[in-house]
């Protein structure tokens, strides 16, 4: 299992997000200003993580993580805050 957290330093709430990994997806309707979305997922293929949100301002932004490979587990974390967005952590 791979934990992914969404970390918005952002003083609104993003809205309509949505992750895809290899062989799955996941949806969250927002995330608060100064919160974070905790998740588990299971990989099933070789794929960039991606993580696709409206700001406050309404624009869509698309943000790829790193490659996750079949089974792969750590931590990775999606930091967005006024300086755009930021990966971090890894998995294997």
């Amino acid at each position: 299992m791979v934990e992914v957290d969404i970390v918005n330093h952002r003083p609104q709430a993003i809205r309509n997000i949505e992750v895809s990994f290899g062989g799955g997806t996941y949806g969250k309707s927002s995330i608060a200003a100064g919160a974070t979305n905790h998740n588990r997922i299971k990989v099933f293929s070789l794929a960039p993580i991606q993580v696709q949100f409206d700001d406050a301002a309404g624009k869509h932004v698309t943000t790829d993580g790193p490659k996750l490979g079949k089974n792969a587990e750590g931590a990775v974390t999606l930091t967005i805050d006024a300086g755009g967005q930021h990966w971090t952590g890894g998995a294997k």
